[in-house]
């Protein structure tokens, strides 16, 4: 969309859409005050325009999804999204150097004529894929109850925009 269209001069369009003849100095004033309500319109509409561009750059990445959680709660900007490790344990060497060149393996020599494999139990994710660290300064002073309605209103969020299959938590302070 342009958004030059939210650059509109309601008043001064409202005299030109004026027949010629009847754009006198009283009626240009009359026109000029009836054109206020659609100016009102015109920036309400505007206001609502950039809300949901804004709110279309959420999305299930680390950063935006960090974005959209301080944007919505937390206006000092302390809410941290974490990732959880992919790798846990040592893998698997499957070719050492010296030995033989292995069927469909490219062949190559040194240090990178080994070909790592990670095991089932390297390859297990961390319990989470990422964690949301919430600063204490949101529950401080607040009641478990206030807390539990964070709490949801985070997990609201989150569920909303993360990517699916991917397992979270939260850390929050115990201030109760």
């Amino acid at each position: 969309m342009d958004k030059t269209i939210f650059k509109t001069g309601i008043a001064r369009l409202m005299v030109l859409l004026l027949p010629t003849p009847l754009r006198r100095a009283g009626m240009v004033a009359a026109l000029e005050s009836l054109g206020v309500p659609f100016a009102k319109v015109l920036g309400s509409i505007e206001g609502q325009y950039y809300t949901i561009e804004h709110r279309a750059q959420y999305n299930g990445q680390v950063c935006r999804l960090e974005m959209m959680l301080n944007d919505l709660l937390d206006p000092q900007r302390g809410i941290r999204v974490v990732e959880g490790d992919l790798i846990t344990a040592d893998a698997y060497i499957v070719k050492e150097r010296g030995v033989r060149n292995l069927q469909g393996f490219p062949k190559v020599r040194g240090a990178a004529a080994q070909i790592l494999i990670p095991s089932r139990r390297a390859s297990q994710h961390t319990k989470y894929d990422f964690t949301v660290v919430v600063p204490a300064h949101l529950t401080e002073g607040g009641t478990a109850a206030g807390t539990e309605s964070m709490r949801r209103r985070l997990t609201t969020l989150v569920n909303t925009y993360k990517q699916p299959g991917t397992r979270w938590n939260i850390q929050m302070p115990n201030t109760y």
